[in-house]
């Protein structure tokens, strides 16, 4: 399942929220995974750059930690996960990252796309930095 963000060009300490959801029928949120799980990756690739891999980080919610990941809330918002998105990804001259976690067991594989837009001076436009 891929998840669309945006965020500011040269922003830093973005933390974005990305739902996990189990691989069987019915469709249902994945809950418990963590930073550590076992074969849980995590691999980012930058327009014309190389698929290179990123090594998770434990996380505590609210708090920006460079490729940090941490469940919510497996009770309240269960496959709820918040993710660090590390700074050099908005300091890049690319417009898009595109990030991927895979290989925990039962896990869909999750796709986010990251585009990286300049903010507008226009009236009345908004943009939001998490």
């Amino acid at each position: 399942m891929t998840q669309h963000f945006l965020l500011t060009v040269g922003s830093t300490s973005n933390i974005i929220h990305v739902w996990a959801w189990k691989m069987a029928l019915p469709i249902m949120p994945l809950t418990g995974l963590a930073w550590n799980t076992a074969g849980l990756t995590c691999h980012y690739i930058l327009p014309g750059g190389a698929d290179t891999g990123l090594l998770l980080a434990p996380a505590v919610i609210g708090t920006w930690t460079g490729a940090g990941f941490a469940e919510v809330s497996a009770v309240n918002l269960p496959g709820l996960y918040e993710f660090g998105v590390p700074d050099f990804i908005a300091l890049s001259p690319a417009r898009r990252a595109t990030i991927m976690f895979q290989g925990a067991a039962n896990l869909v594989p999750l796709v986010v796309n990251i585009d990286l837009v300049v903010p507008s001076r226009a009236a009345g436009d908004h943009l939001i930095k998490p």
